[in-house]
Formats: C-alpha cells, structure tokens, sequence
C-alpha cells in the first residue's frame, strides 16, 4: 500500500453533498456537527446535476484545499476524483450513496459522522488507488454492460431512497430473469478476445455491487490492473458455483465466468448492451477503457489490515 501523510489534521477542506443520493437523511446537521468537533473550516457545495462535484472539485485544487470531502453516492465520488487525479489533495468519503461499494471496500465507515473522524491523523490516512476512464468518464469502482447494468437502470431513485440497497437486490433478480446473451468483442491490451454473456465487468474493486456477485478475490484498487469478467450465465447455480470458487485453494474463477486482466479495454456487444460506469449511465456503443495507476489520494481507516486476495468481509 502507498500512504502519504499529512502533519497535523486536515483544516481547509471543501465539503460537497449530492442531496438526492441514497437513503433521505438530515446530513447537513451531522456535517456541520463534525465540523465544529473537529474545528474544520469548511466550505459547502451543494450538486444540483451531473459535472457539479467535479466542477466543485476542480475548485478546490484552485483554492489549495487541504482535502475534498464528497457526501454522495459513488458517481458523485468519481466526479470529484477525475479533478482531484494526480494531485496531492486527498478525497475523504462519507457514504451517502445506496450501495456505498467504496467505503466498503476501503473499510470506510458507513456512518458520516465517524468517516469524518478520519480527518484527524490519528484515525486516517491517504492511500493513492486506481482510477479508471470509460469513454473519458473517471470511476473507481466498475464499468458494466449487460445484466449489472439493466438492474442499475431498473432502480429508481425514489425505491432507493425508500429501501436503500434493497432496491438494487429486487432490480438484480428481475435484471437475472430477462438476462440475455450477447457476444462480446473485447479488445484486452491489444489482444483480441472474444466471449459470450449476460454480462461484462471491469472492476476496480472486488466488490461491484451485482446481489450474489463479488468477482474474483484477488481484484485490488491500487496494482495499476483492471480485471475484466465476463458472467455466462446468471442463475442460482452460477451464484453457487461463484462461492465455490472463493473456497478453491487458489481462489481461481470457475466456468460460469471468465476472467482476464489489463491496463486497457475495450468492450464491442451484439446486441449492443445498456451500459454504466460507478452507477451512472453510457450512452450505448463502443466502450473504451484505460487505468491510472495510484492516480487518487484517498483518506481510509489508519489501522486497517488489508485483505488483498481474500473476500471481502463488505461484499454481498
């Protein structure tokens, strides 16, 4: 793990809330109570659409924040994080998003109050992970086309915000039943590949988010890869055979899924597939991807023990 550290905690941040994300609370009390505990000086951005958190983001850099924080869910994340790229101004994280995949993968916790404690040196520090482009798109967490997409498309904001994660479990089961196979031309570092699914993922983290689904246990945020998995098939027994496979010794992937790694991907379907990127909508078409090694700092849990090529305790 790369760490960089900062002397003393983090004063001059800019805190951006998406106050449509996730499940309705009244975040902006709990911020401003954080904030005065940490005697943070604080400057707030609200997102009223797509390209504000980036914008915002872009802010800061200007301003020479010492960190952005993001209350949103993991698009919102990403926006910020594709201004915050390659520069020394960490990103802190606190969930306010349906699935949250970042914090759980990261170890972050999912209450606000508590991922803002990590602003003290005490209890944080930046790691620099990845960070993907999908048709100059930034995301930390996956690109998808087929059955993982339907079901984000599928989910609407007002379930989500009535059952939370929930509602992408319901959208997942009537994304499986109506699955249907495409080919897909893959285009895996120069190489050609071809395959046929229901689904193709290129992750950046192990856990994607699909109800049953957590990849291949070896996928970690910060080896400069990404690891493309193609689903066959999606029914109980594929899901069966997935667990099965994090119980091989070696923790290889099984024949309901293939399973390859690369810096840079591109994705061709027929039938073209809808599409998505950390939740959010591609246009259909040609998906073309690349990674940026350790391109972003984020504030994670100090003590926490990592647990690269075992499952992660966070996934479904």
């Amino acid at each position: 793990m790369l760490v960089t550290e900062k002397q003393g905690i983090l004063r001059q941040v800019l805190i951006i809330v998406n106050p449509v994300s996730g499940i309705e609370r009244p975040i902006l009390r709990t911020l401003n109570d954080a904030v005065r505990k940490h005697g943070i000086e604080a400057t707030f951005r609200v997102t009223g659409g797509a390209g504000d958190a980036r914008r915002f983001a872009a802010d800061a850099v200007g301003w020479g924040m010492d960190a952005v924080v993001v209350y949103g869910g993991d698009g919102t994340i990403s926006e910020a994080a594709h201004s915050l790229a390659g520069t020394d101004i960490p990103l802190a994280i606190l969930p306010g998003g349906t699935g949250n995949l970042l914090c759980k993968e990261l170890g972050i916790p999912l209450d606000p109050a508590r991922a803002l404690d990590l602003l003290s040196p005490d209890h944080g520090v930046a790691r620099a992970v990845d960070m993907g482009d999908a048709n100059g798109n930034a995301f930390l967490v996956a690109v998808a086309a087929g059955a993982f997409a339907d079901m984000i498309h599928r989910t609407d904001h007002d379930t989500k915000s009535r059952i939370g994660w929930l509602a992408y479990s319901i959208g997942g089961i009537q994304a499986a039943l109506e699955a249907r196979t495409s080919r897909y031309r893959l285009l895996l570092d120069g190489e050609i590949v071809e395959s046929e699914g229901v689904t193709c993922v290129v992750a950046n983290i192990l856990n994607v988010g699909f109800p049953g689904l957590t990849m291949a246990p070896t996928i970690v945020p910060d080896d400069g890869m990404l690891d493309v998995v193609v689903v066959r098939r999606v029914d109980l027994a594929n899901f069966l055979a997935v667990a099965q496979s994090y119980a091989a010794p070696a923790g290889g992937i099984v024949e309901p899924l293939q399973h390859w790694r690369a810096r840079s991907v591109t994705i061709e379907s027929d039938p073209v597939q809808p599409a998505t990127f950390d939740g959010e909508i591609l246009p259909p078409g040609t998906i073309t991807i690349t990674v940026r090694s350790k391109a972003v700092q984020i504030i994670v849990p100090r003590h926490r023990r990592r647990t690269t090529g075992q499952l992660n305790p966070g996934a479904l």
